[in-house]
C-alpha cells in the first residue's frame, strides 16, 4: 500500500490515550473490538485524538517489522491478518500508556504463571511499561519445577535473574 499514514483513532485506558496512525482505512474497525478486550483494563478506541505525544503508526505491508522512532513512537509494518490475530496494536498501546499512568501513581506489573498437578508457580516482575519492554527485553527462560522443587530462577534478557516460587 502506497497510501500515506493518517490519524485513524486513539486508544484509551481511562483518561490516558495514545494516537494511532495508519495507511489502512479498516484499522479503526479492528481496534475497537476484539478478543483482547478482557485483558486491557478500561480499553476504548475512539475517533477523537488523544492529548499525548505517544503514537503508533501501523503500515499495512507484506513484510513484518517494528521499530521505535524516538522516545514516544512505534512503527509497525505487517500484514493486516497478522496484526489482527496477535492483537499487536492494542497490546503495544497498553505498554506505551504505562508512562502516562505512572505520572498519576498508577502502575501495572508483569508476570506469568504455570501449574502442573495442582502445583503452581509464578514469576513476578517489576512495574511494567514501555521503557521496561524496550530496555529489558523479554523473559528468556524459566526452569520448570518438574521434579518437585519449590523455588527457581528465570533470566530476563540474559542478564538479570528473577526468582519464582511454587505453591
Amino acid at each position: 500500500m502506497g497510501k500515506k499514514s493518517e490519524f485513524c483513532c486513539a486508544i484509551y485506558m481511562g483518561k490516558y490515550g495514545i494516537n494511532v496512525y495508519s495507511n489502512d482505512p479498516g484499522t479503526f474497525d479492528i481496534l475497537r473490538k476484539g478478543s483482547f478486550l478482557p485483558f486491557i483494563p478500561g480499553y476504548r478506541c475512539l475517533k477523537r485524538r488523544a492529548r499525548s505525544d505517544y503514537s503508533i503508526i501501523y503500515i499495512r505491508n507484506t513484510a513484518c517489522s517494528a521499530r521505535v522512532v524516538g522516545a514516544k513512537k512505534l512503527e509497525i509494518r505487517a500484514p493486516l491478518k497478522d496484526v489482527v490475530h496477535a492483537s499487536t496494536i492494542p497490546f503495544q498501546a497498553h505498554f506505551m500508556l504505562e508512562p502516562q499512568m505512572q505520572k498519576d501513581s498508577i502502575f501495572t506489573s508483569q508476570g506469568g504463571g504455570v501449574s502442573k498437578k495442582r502445583q503452581g508457580g509464578s514469576a513476578d516482575g517489576k512495574a511494567g511499561g514501555w521503557q521496561n519492554l524496550r530496555d529489558a527485553g523479554s523473559l528468556q527462560e524459566i526452569p520448570l519445577a518438574a521434579r518437585g522443587e519449590r523455588f527457581g530462577l528465570g533470566r530476563i534478557a540474559g542478564k538479570r535473574w528473577l526468582p519464582f516460587w511454587w505453591r
